[in-house]
């Protein structure tokens, strides 16, 4: 279960967050958009674990999350399920809506690694 929360959490700081840990070489250093709140995060991993967990979801399944406070929303659809290295996998659309109107959509490869899914 850890490894999934970190994934649900790597996955949704590639969508929205701008940390500039090393700016000189983090591609999102000089974003100034909208960004998440913890509780956004936690719900956003939430319907991660839906669509991931212990018996994963099929292709085209949609799982929807809205953050409590900021009204900020989004989806997560299964785009396609193949194996890598006999390990099974999922091409996973994330689509962020904000409040403020600006959308943004990633796609993630995760497989399930010993038992744990992870960010490929």
């Amino acid at each position: 279960m850890r490894s999934l929360k970190t994934l649900q959490i790597a996955a949704v700081f590639l969508l929205c967050m701008g940390v500039a840990a090393h700016a000189q070489i983090n591609p999102f250093s000089k974003y100034r958009g909208p960004t998440l709140s913890k509780a956004d995060l936690d719900e956003g991993s939430k319907a991660a674990a839906r669509l991931l967990g212990d018996n994963p979801k099929p292709v085209g399944t949609v799982e929807t999350w809205t953050g409590p406070k900021s009204g900020n929303r989004g989806t997560l659809t299964v785009e396609r399920a193949y194996q890598r290295d006999g390990q099974p996998c999922r091409a996973v659309r994330s689509r962020v809506t904000y409040t403020s109107g600006t959308q943004r959509t990633f796609l993630l490869d995760a497989c399930r690694v010993a038992g744990q899914w992870k960010l490929m």
